[in-house]
């Protein structure tokens, strides 16, 4: 850092940073603070100007109102100020390269870049702004577990057949589905032995729920099944549902 900050403001800092990390993980792309005198808008020197960039967001005002609320409530037994700006990525991006930061020069980044965690992980819980559509699901525990358990289980036993697997929030079910189900489609590449492959793979995910409180519902089509079902709207589920395959490299 080009200057320094006061016991009070580094204090908050490390607080604000831990907190960020703890809360939402995976969803903080940066941490950036700038020195009071490199603020374009004229400010209070006793002001601690700090940026927070998001990955995404799709709620753009509520992520403002949480993370400036998370900072100001920890600021409240310091001596501190801060003023709390919110950009998503994109947006950080487009105001540097235009100049249209309320601020001049590059500020001090003081975040360590991470990762978002495989499933089952932290991000399952974050609030909704937070979230992409496709962490909707709200799993407990048990299904996380089950769902991560299966995944990995098709990798490992059929990793040339499936090529897809798909899971749908429990309202989104129209018929022959549970609400209090974890509603898992799997997609086959091969049409071959269909229906062994179908009633394989239904088992190996039955069997696993077996030593779990997890209750799936699993529904196995072809690529050429699940598209003519697709196109003609002929579905067991309203929604698009949330792949949790690895892409193929």
């Amino acid at each position: 850092m080009t200057w320094k900050l006061k016991p009070d403001e580094e204090h908050w800092l490390e607080e604000y940073r831990q907190e960020l990390r703890r809360q939402y993980p995976g969803v903080i792309e940066d941490l950036v603070v700038f020195d009071c005198q490199d603020s374009k808008i004229p400010s209070a020197r006793g002001v601690l100007n700090v940026v927070v960039v998001i990955k995404g967001s799709s709620d753009r005002d509520q992520s403002l109102i949480d993370l400036s609320g998370l900072g100001d409530r920890l600021a409240k037994s310091e001596e501190v100020n801060p003023i709390i700006r919110v950009y998503t990525a994109a947006e950080w991006q487009r105001r540097r390269q235009h100049n249209s930061l309320p601020f001049q020069g590059d500020g001090n980044s003081v975040w360590e870049r991470d990762v978002i965690a495989d499933i089952p992980g932290e991000e399952w819980s974050l609030p909704p702004w937070a979230r992409p559509d496709s962490w909707r699901l709200r799993l407990n525990p048990d299904e996380k577990q089950w769902l991560a358990d299966y995944r990995q289980a098709l990798r490992e036993q059929y990793p040339e057949v499936v090529k897809d697997l798909a899971v749908f929030a429990g309202h989104e079910g129209r018929w022959h589905t549970r609400r209090d189900a974890v509603n898992v489609v799997v997609t086959i590449k091969s049409t071959a032995n269909r229906r062994q492959l179908a009633k394989d793979l239904s088992h190996l995910g039955y069997q696993l729920a077996g030593v779990s409180d997890a209750m799936p519902f699993i529904g196995v089509y072809t690529v050429a099944e699940w598209r003519q079902l697709q196109r003609e709207d002929n579905l067991p589920y309203t929604g698009k549902g949330i792949s949790v395959w690895p892409p193929q490299s």
